[in-house]
């Protein structure tokens, strides 16, 4: 089961940080314990590391990727 979303350091998401104009993170809302197949998807489409947390997926992308990030279908939700 991925962590809860309290254990994520939010160091580790690059798009929080002003310095990276280019990098964004968004935040997927997933169907509880679906999490793994979310990253999957991520890592296959977009060639990037996903942060699990319980019903949420953080991804760090480049602004460009947003569109097909849209068309994930593991997730529910995307915020920015």
């Amino acid at each position: 089961m991925a962590p809860v979303i309290t254990d994520i350091n939010p160091n580790s998401l690059k798009g929080l940080n002003k310095d990276n104009n280019n990098i964004c993170t968004l935040e997927a809302t997933v169907i509880t314990g679906l999490e793994d197949i979310a990253g999957d998807e991520c890592r296959e489409k977009l060639g990037v590391e996903a942060v699990l947390a319980r019903g949420r997926v953080f991804i760090d992308v480049h602004v460009s990727q947003v569109p097909q990030v849209l068309k994930f279908r593991s997730v529910d939700n995307i915020n920015e």
